[in-house]
């Protein structure tokens, strides 16, 4: 959900003459299919959604003891980010 968010963050920007990523960097979480075809594309997090399904349903149907799960996640840097302005 919160690419969509960030969708929402470029209108507003956009709509006070905010150039992204030239004033302001913007970086999502879920890396939704459409956000790679954002003016600029959205940088984003991609979680590994279908290793979280499998662990979930190891959990639910007690086929794994609960426990603390760490999974790895992706940077997708893409045009929406930049260094900060020193």
């Amino acid at each position: 959900m919160t690419d969509n968010i960030a969708i929402g963050a470029y209108r507003a920007a956009r709509s006070l003459g905010i150039r992204l990523p030239e004033d302001l960097s913007i970086i999502g979480f879920d890396d939704a299919p459409l956000v790679a075809d954002l003016t600029p594309a959205l940088s984003t997090v991609h979680p590994p959604f279908f290793e979280l399904g499998v662990r979930a349903a190891e959990i639910a149907l007690d086929l794994a003891p609960p426990r603390h799960v760490l999974l790895p996640t992706t940077f997708m840097k893409r045009e929406s980010s930049s260094r900060p302005k020193s």
